[in-house]
This record gives C-alpha cells, sequence and structure tokens, in this order.
C-alpha cells in the first residue's frame, strides 16, 4: 500500500486523515490505517558468524526503503518479495532473545511477537594443560568474536568449580589459564558462557604432563 507520513501526507502528497505515529500504513483506495505488523521469522537461531539468510513474516509490507537491527546491528541484503515476507541477510553477533527493530519507508513496525538469538557456544574437543596448571585449550563452535563476553568455568568430581582466567578467542577455539593441579588419568568438566549463553559441559583428561604453566 502507499505510506503515509506523521503530517498525514501519502507518497503521492495525497492529503488524508493522519495516521498514528509510527508502525501504520495507508490501504490503497482506503483513507483508513492499519499496522505494519511482524508475526514470526525463520530460522530464529542463528551462528554466531552471520550471514544466514532469514524470512520475516506478517502482514501490510510495503516495497520500500528497509532497514533491519538486532542488538544495534545491522542486517544486510534486505529484500521485498510480497506485502507478507521479507528476507535478509544476519550480522554476527552473540546473545539471545534480542529485540528486532524494523524500519519501513521511516515507519517503525509492530515487531512485539518476534525475537532473535544467536546459538549458544559448543564445546567439540579440549586439550588439558600441564599437571601444574597452564594454558587449557578449547575447540568448538559459536564463541563470538568479543572476548569480554566470554568466561570459563571449570568443574571437579566433588563439585567444586574453579574459573579458568584470561580467556581468549583463537581461530579453533578459546584458550584460558587453568591454575588447578592435575593428576595423570584424572578429568575435569568445563563450561564455556558466551553473552549469558552457556554451553552444555565438556570435559578435559590429564595424559601426559605438557608442562606448561602458570605465569
Amino acid at each position: 500500500g502507499q505510506k503515509i507520513a506523521a503530517n498525514g501526507t501519502s507518497s503521492t502528497d495525497r492529503t488524508c486523515e493522519a495516521c498514528p505515529t509510527g508502525q501504520y500504513s495507508i490501504e490503497p483506495n482506503q483513507n483508513a490505517c492499519t499496522e505494519v505488523h511482524f508475526t514470526h521469522l525463520s530460522p530464529t537461531n542463528h551462528t554466531t558468524i552471520g550471514g544466514v539468510l532469514t524470512h520475516f513474516y506478517g502482514r501490510r509490507f510495503v516495497n520500500a526503503t528497509t532497514t533491519i537491527q538486532t542488538n544495534g546491528l545491522d542486517w544486510t541484503h534486505i529484500a521485498w518479495h510480497n506485502d507478507s515476507w521479507i528476507s535478509a541477510i544476519s550480522p554476527a553477533g552473540t546473545g539471545k532473545a534480542h529485540a528486532v527493530v524494523i524500519v519501513i519507508a521511516g515507519i517503525v513496525a509492530d515487531t512485539d511477537e518476534i525475537q532473535f538469538s544467536y546459538a549458544p557456544p559448543s564445546i567439540t574437543s579440549t586439550v588439558a594443560p600441564g599437571f601444574r596448571g597452564g594454558k587449557l585449550q578449547l575447540e568448538g563452535l559459536n564463541f563470538g568474536a568479543d572476548k569480554n563476553k566470554l568466561s570459563v568455568m571449570t568443574y571437579e568430581d566433588g563439585g567444586c568449580s574453579r574459573e579458568c582466567s584470561d580467556p581468549e578467542i583463537t581461530d579453533k577455539g578459546v584458550t584460558c589459564q587453568f591454575n588447578g593441579v592435575g593428576t595423570q588419568g584424572s578429568c575435569r568438566g568445563v563450561e564455556v558462557t558466551v553473552d549469558g549463553q552457556t554451553s552444555s559441559r565438556g570435559e578435559f583428561c590429564y595424559d601426559v604432563d605438557r608442562g606448561d604453566m602458570v605465569f
């Protein structure tokens, strides 16, 4: 339909009764305001590296300049398909249950029914530090790119937990400094938390003494 500005003027300069500010468009051949509304998106859970084609569904979309943001990050390659479907490519990011902000021709759409999340971290393999402590290496997926949003906790069989400090993001995953003492054949649990989302618990086991120490 034609877009109508907050002052009541449509894109063809036709004057009619003004719509309430935001979230509305004028229906063709009608002097009535209707809400631009989003009902769902697919997929709803993305890898933290982004680049995923995502489809947004709802009603009364118009083929006009559109922006999409989640957590302050811009989506790209936005495409209008019809009045109930647009698509876009997700940005890289982390976290869950982000509000989706969609603006079509200057009108802020109603997106209260949709949220967007990134996948939680996943540990696929580990390399234990030396018996006297040192660098713990974790490989996996969805660790993000901001070490300040990342933490690592380790767990002993008795239930005691210990933080693995100073985490760093590498090409393969995460490293951190573990200052506990291990013995050959013993194992500890480990979890990674990224921007409020925690991985399933993995495990690292001491097989040979790698000899590195905490400095």
